[in-house]
């Protein structure tokens, strides 16, 4: 058994959500997943902030593979200069790719305010 040897006594929430904004960002993580009902297939991203305030925080968009939503996924990959109609473009792809990314303040998650991607520009 390991002893905790750390203070948590003075430890604050650590989960505040970013300021409603436009971030550049990098993808992370790009893999594949399911609605939590299990009835729809996703793609699950990880994107990091790079540079100003909210350098290394972190946001987790979900790219629901259905007809109403595809459009949010083909944003994603314009916005990412991706060219999804390669024959060999796949999911291993996607890390590493950059875009915009419009933060707003989206629905609550266990009683908090969670930080959501809204849509994706290109860099200029």
């Amino acid at each position: 058994m390991t002893r905790i040897k750390v203070d948590l006594d003075k430890v604050e929430s650590g989960f505040e959500p970013m300021p409603a904004d436009n971030y550049r960002v990098r993808c992370e993580s790009f893999v594949d997943g399911k609605t939590n009902d299990g009835k729809k297939k996703m793609f699950k991203g990880v994107l990091v902030v790079v540079g100003g305030d909210c350098d290394g925080r972190k946001l987790w968009p979900n790219f629901v593979q259905d007809n109403e939503c595809l459009w949010f996924l083909k944003r994603f990959f314009k916005a990412c200069s991706l060219d999804w109609n390669d024959p060999d473009f796949d999911t291993s792809d996607v890390p590493g790719s950059e875009c915009i990314a419009k933060v707003v303040d989206g629905k609550p998650y266990n009683d908090r305010i969670k930080s959501e991607c809204k849509d994706f520009f290109p860099i200029e």
